[in-house]
Protein backbone atom coordinates (compact mmCIF):
# COMPACT_ATOMS: atom_id res chain seq x y z
CA UNK A 1 0.00 0.00 0.00
CA UNK A 2 2.86 2.39 0.83
CA UNK A 3 4.46 1.68 -2.56
CA UNK A 4 1.20 2.48 -4.37
CA UNK A 5 0.80 5.78 -2.46
CA UNK A 6 4.42 6.69 -3.24
CA UNK A 7 3.86 5.93 -6.95
CA UNK A 8 0.82 8.22 -7.05
CA UNK A 9 2.79 10.97 -5.28
CA UNK A 10 5.71 10.70 -7.73
CA UNK A 11 3.37 10.70 -10.76
CA UNK A 12 1.48 13.73 -9.41
CA UNK A 13 4.72 15.63 -8.86
CA UNK A 14 5.87 14.78 -12.39
CA UNK A 15 2.65 16.03 -13.92
CA UNK A 16 2.91 19.32 -12.04
CA UNK A 17 6.57 19.92 -12.78
CA UNK A 18 7.48 21.98 -15.84
CA UNK A 19 10.32 19.58 -16.55
CA UNK A 20 8.14 16.50 -16.83
CA UNK A 21 4.90 17.94 -18.11
CA UNK A 22 2.85 15.47 -20.08
CA UNK A 23 -0.25 16.69 -21.90
CA UNK A 24 -2.38 14.01 -23.48
CA UNK A 25 -4.93 16.43 -24.97
CA UNK A 26 -4.05 18.60 -27.98
CA UNK A 27 -4.25 22.35 -27.48
CA UNK A 28 -7.76 23.68 -28.17
CA UNK A 29 -8.34 27.23 -29.45
CA UNK A 30 -10.65 29.39 -27.36
CA UNK A 31 -10.72 31.92 -24.54
CA UNK A 32 -9.90 30.73 -21.02
CA UNK A 33 -10.47 32.76 -17.84
CA UNK A 34 -8.73 32.93 -14.46
CA UNK A 35 -11.11 34.84 -12.22
CA UNK A 36 -12.58 37.95 -13.77
CA UNK A 37 -9.52 39.95 -14.79
CA UNK A 38 -7.14 37.56 -16.56
CA UNK A 39 -7.77 35.62 -19.72
CA UNK A 40 -5.82 33.70 -22.32
CA UNK A 41 -6.92 33.35 -25.92
CA UNK A 42 -5.44 30.47 -27.92
CA UNK A 43 -5.72 30.87 -31.68
CA UNK A 44 -4.48 28.64 -34.49
CA UNK A 45 -4.61 25.01 -35.46
CA UNK A 46 -2.54 21.83 -35.14
CA UNK A 47 0.45 23.28 -37.03
CA UNK A 48 0.71 26.70 -35.39
CA UNK A 49 -0.71 28.32 -32.27
CA UNK A 50 -0.49 31.79 -30.79
CA UNK A 51 -1.13 33.06 -27.28
CA UNK A 52 -3.01 36.28 -26.52
CA UNK A 53 -2.90 37.13 -22.83
CA UNK A 54 -5.12 39.84 -21.32
CA UNK A 55 -4.70 41.36 -17.86
CA UNK A 56 -5.00 44.72 -16.13
CA UNK A 57 -1.39 45.33 -17.21
CA UNK A 58 -2.11 45.04 -20.93
CA UNK A 59 -2.13 42.53 -23.77
CA UNK A 60 0.66 40.16 -24.85
CA UNK A 61 0.67 38.27 -28.14
CA UNK A 62 3.23 35.50 -28.63
CA UNK A 63 3.97 32.41 -30.67
CA UNK A 64 3.53 29.10 -28.90
CA UNK A 65 6.52 26.87 -29.56
CA UNK A 66 6.30 23.08 -29.16
CA UNK A 67 8.42 21.61 -26.37
CA UNK A 68 10.59 18.81 -27.74
CA UNK A 69 9.82 15.33 -26.38
CA UNK A 70 6.69 16.64 -24.63
CA UNK A 71 3.75 16.27 -27.03
CA UNK A 72 1.00 18.88 -26.70
CA UNK A 73 3.11 21.08 -24.40
CA UNK A 74 4.07 24.55 -25.63
CA UNK A 75 6.31 27.31 -24.35
CA UNK A 76 5.29 30.93 -24.69
CA UNK A 77 7.87 32.78 -26.81
CA UNK A 78 9.84 35.30 -24.68
CA UNK A 79 8.20 34.18 -21.39
CA UNK A 80 11.11 32.49 -19.59
CA UNK A 81 10.14 28.93 -18.67
CA UNK A 82 6.38 29.46 -19.05
CA UNK A 83 4.45 26.51 -20.49
CA UNK A 84 0.90 25.98 -21.71
CA UNK A 85 -0.92 22.67 -21.99
CA UNK A 86 -4.51 21.50 -22.27
CA UNK A 87 -5.40 19.87 -18.95
CA UNK A 88 -8.91 18.86 -20.08
CA UNK A 89 -11.52 19.97 -22.63
CA UNK A 90 -12.46 22.82 -20.28
CA UNK A 91 -9.12 23.66 -18.60
CA UNK A 92 -5.93 25.24 -19.92
CA UNK A 93 -2.90 24.98 -17.63
CA UNK A 94 -0.48 27.93 -17.70
CA UNK A 95 2.67 28.50 -15.65
CA UNK A 96 6.09 27.19 -14.74
CA UNK A 97 7.83 25.05 -12.15
CA UNK A 98 5.41 24.61 -9.24
CA UNK A 99 3.39 27.75 -10.03
CA UNK A 100 0.55 26.65 -12.32
CA UNK A 101 -2.81 28.29 -12.90
CA UNK A 102 -5.81 26.54 -14.39
CA UNK A 103 -7.83 28.74 -16.75
CA UNK A 104 -11.46 27.76 -17.45
CA UNK A 105 -12.87 27.71 -20.99
CA UNK A 106 -15.45 30.33 -21.93
CA UNK A 107 -17.86 28.26 -24.06
CA UNK A 108 -19.07 31.33 -25.98
CA UNK A 109 -15.54 32.32 -27.01
CA UNK A 110 -15.43 30.52 -30.36
CA UNK A 111 -17.11 33.52 -32.00
CA UNK A 112 -14.70 36.12 -30.57
CA UNK A 113 -12.96 38.29 -33.16
CA UNK A 114 -9.18 37.92 -33.42
CA UNK A 115 -7.22 41.14 -32.94
CA UNK A 116 -5.01 42.08 -35.95
CA UNK A 117 -1.80 41.26 -34.07
CA UNK A 118 -3.09 37.73 -33.53
CA UNK A 119 -3.39 37.29 -37.28
CA UNK A 120 0.14 38.67 -37.70
CA UNK A 121 1.38 36.12 -35.16
CA UNK A 122 -0.24 33.23 -37.04
CA UNK A 123 1.19 34.41 -40.38
CA UNK A 124 4.69 35.11 -39.06
CA UNK A 125 7.45 32.79 -40.29
CA UNK A 126 9.50 33.58 -37.15
CA UNK A 127 8.52 33.45 -33.48
CA UNK A 128 6.30 36.47 -32.80
CA UNK A 129 5.93 38.72 -29.76
CA UNK A 130 4.11 42.01 -29.18
CA UNK A 131 2.94 43.72 -26.01
CA UNK A 132 0.51 46.59 -25.39
CA UNK A 133 -0.22 48.56 -22.24
CA UNK A 134 -3.83 49.32 -21.26
CA UNK A 135 -5.47 52.02 -23.37
CA UNK A 136 -3.36 51.45 -26.46
CA UNK A 137 -4.40 53.40 -29.48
Amino acid sequence: MKLQALSVLVLSAALWSGEAAIAQIPLQPGTYWLGTSKSIRIIGSENKFCYIGYSKYGVSIASLLPVLKQPNVYRVHTFEGVLIMQQSDQVLRFGKDQMWSDYQLDPSSSQDAIIPEGTLCLKSAKPYFKQFKPGRG
